[in-house]
């Protein structure tokens, strides 16, 4: 009797959006079946108070339970749910742990930052974003942000730092137009932090930066949808062309930003605190272009379930 492919499922708690990715391991590697985001909020009215509130919680098992229905609709035989900082950092995180295996039979297993960094590392190779040459990877989050100095084969260097773009978010809520005091006092609050980062880039010349999925996903839909092509598992965004989105979206008020073509109605508010960080990046590595990897965690954890080393 032939035996079935495993086929595998992972659901990322983000502290603002679910990810669901479904798939099983094939000749070329990992193989996807479904993907599917639900923008959840979890960190709202919380997160700098170390909290996830009654209506996040409510949000989130409900999101909860329409991806665990989506992938047991793909197939899967075997799923894990990955909580991350909103999680990690919330005093009350056993609340939402114990509702979803008692309410959805759904394990939920809450990791630190730089098993997060593993994963996305993970993600962003599979993918085939990184070659043997070392990259700056960076996935922007909403509670962390995890950066890696990182080969294709080999991770020389990881860090998690609690900088997400919710964080910013609540600190420095966003006016509409925008305004530059804003602006400069949430990158003034991310130059402080990212110290041990830019000292990285410094000491090691790093020449190419990786950006996984979240941010840099919008960054490539508003270029696809300006250039007229269609997104591939990773792409390379021109500095230049990096540079006209972060004029444009730093320019435009929130009804100019959500009209873009390519712009997710839910990420037009966070992609201004990205910009601000992605851009002291750019300014201390001064890359050619972005390598954009539309693979990250979940990815990650899923090659991991279906026995992809």
């Amino acid at each position: 009797m032939a035996v079935l492919p495993l086929i595998g499922a992972v659901i990322d708690l983000g502290t603002n959006t679910f990810n669901l990715a479904v798939g099983e391991r094939s000749a070329a590697g990992l193989q996807l079946l479904h993907t599917h985001s639900l923008p959840v909020g979890l960190g709202k009215g919380g997160i700098q108070r170390g909290l996830i509130t009654s209506e996040a919680q409510m949000r989130a098992l409900d999101a909860l339970q329409q991806l665990q229905q989506q992938a047991l609709a793909q197939g899967a035989t075997q799923l894990v749910a990955i909580g991350t900082s909103a999680l990690r950092n919330a005093s009350n995180a056993g609340e939402l742990v114990a509702a979803a295996q008692a309410q959805l039979d759904l394990p939920l297993r809450i990791i630190d930052g730089l098993t997060e960094a593993d994963y996305i590392w993970q993600g962003v190779r599979h993918s085939g974003a990184l070659s043997d040459q070392p990259s700056l990877v960076v996935d922007i989050g909403g509670g962390s942000v995890e950066f890696l100095y990182a080969t294709r084969s080999q991770v020389l260097w990881k860090s998690s730092l609690e900088i997400g773009i919710a964080r910013l978010g609540e600190l420095y809520p966003l006016t509409d137009p925008l305004l530059p005091q804003t602006l400069a006092q949430s990158e003034t609050w991310l130059r402080e932090r990212l110290h041990p980062v830019i000292d990285l880039i410094r000491s090691e010349r790093i020449a190419q930066l990786c950006g996984s999925a979240g941010s840099f996903d919008v960054l490539i839909d508003l270029e696809a949808a300006a250039q007229g092509f269609t997104p591939a598992r990773y792409n390379p965004l021109p500095l230049d062309r990096f540079m006209h989105w972060h004029e444009r979206l730093l320019t435009s008020d929130r009804a100019q930003r959500k009209a873009l073509p390519g712009m997710k109605p839910n990420r037009k508010e966070m992609i201004v605190y990205a910009l601000l960080l992605i851009r002291l990046l750019t300014d201390a590595i001064q890359p050619e272009y972005i390598q954009c990897a539309s693979w990250s965690l979940r990815e990650g954890a899923l090659a991991e379930l279906v026995g992809i080393g």
